[in-house]
């Protein structure tokens, strides 16, 4: 928000693959560009830190309730990709504002979920899209009224797409939980030790992120309950369900098996994440964000 508008017309447009790609690489380089150029633009300034909160806290916010209003599976996951924009945006105003303030603890906290969140997006979505994708191309519809029953005829894939959506709704020991948990924790650091307007914004976006996880969990159960458990609301064409293949139920796996090992080994990630780090905010110490993760684990 407010570059957001084409996303979901995108989407609902694109082959599931495609979207996987849209929002699990193409969105990730918008954000790779700002890590790479905020560095080069001298010290970081506060308003530039609040406009980043700001425009997070509003893309979060917003688009899940969008996302709730949704009957198109893929519309959802879009709106679904502009609030976890939103999210990653909201972290990386934090780390500006600990940079700007001169906290490099809460900078390191805050750059470190924001890349942090970055990857588990990548990975829950992508999973999400190739198994919504997969249901909508075996029943020839992306109605999201129409479908239902999905798990219990489909396991396997519908399994894996629930997973999905438990990681990017960040239920506990999924990704989604490890890098929202973390973002929460560079903001709570904030305004337990920022002073002024800083604290007085960090109080808005707790509200703001705490209403957002809260929507999502309600987003996805509705994703859930109606389109894969209960009746087949409609018949299905003959042979719509049969085993899945290779081919689509390899890839889906291997996604589903990278979001647990990220919430069960968080130390690890937040090692591989410390080079980069020590780029966005070089006076911080990367070891303060595995202590504060090992409980995760």
């Amino acid at each position: 928000v407010p570059f957001h508008i084409w996303l979901p017309d995108a989407h609902a447009a694109a082959p599931a693959h495609v979207s996987a790609l849209m929002s699990g690489v193409m969105i990730t380089m918008g954000f790779y560009g700002l890590a790479r150029f905020l560095p080069l633009l001298g010290p970081p300034s506060e308003a530039v830190a609040f406009v980043l909160l700001a425009l997070g806290a509003a893309g979060a916010l917003g688009a899940v309730l969008l996302a709730l209003v949704q009957r198109d599976v893929k519309r959802v996951l879009a709106y679904s990709t502009v609030e976890n924009a939103g999210l990653v945006t909201l972290a990386m105003g934090v780390g500006l504002l600990g940079q700007a303030r001169h906290a490099p603890g809460i900078a390191v906290l805050g750059w470190t979920a924001a890349l942090l969140h970055i990857w588990s997006h990548a990975l829950a979505k992508s999973l999400l899209f190739g198994g919504i994708g997969a249901i909508a191309h075996a029943t020839h519809s992306r109605d999201l009224e129409g479908w239902g029953g999905v798990l219990r005829r489909w396991p396997l894939v519908g399994g894996l797409t629930v997973l999905g959506a438990f990681a990017i709704a960040a239920v506990p020991g999924l990704s989604g939980f490890v890098s929202e948990w973390l973002i929460l924790r560079a903001m709570f650091e904030s305004a337990l030790h920022l002073e002024g307007a800083s604290r007085a914004v960090m109080v808005v976006g707790i509200a703001a992120v705490a209403m957002t996880a809260a929507l999502t969990v309600a987003c996805y159960a509705r994703l859930i309950g109606i389109g894969l458990l209960g009746m087949p609301r409609r018949e299905m064409p003959a042979g719509s369900f049969g085993p899945p293949g290779a081919v689509t139920a390899g890839p889906l796996a291997a996604l589903a098996a990278l979001c647990v090992a990220m919430a069960w080994f968080p130390v690890p990630i937040a090692a591989a994440l410390a080079g980069p780090v020590r780029l966005l905010a070089p006076l911080g110490d990367p070891a303060l964000v595995a202590d504060a993760v090992r409980p995760l684990g």
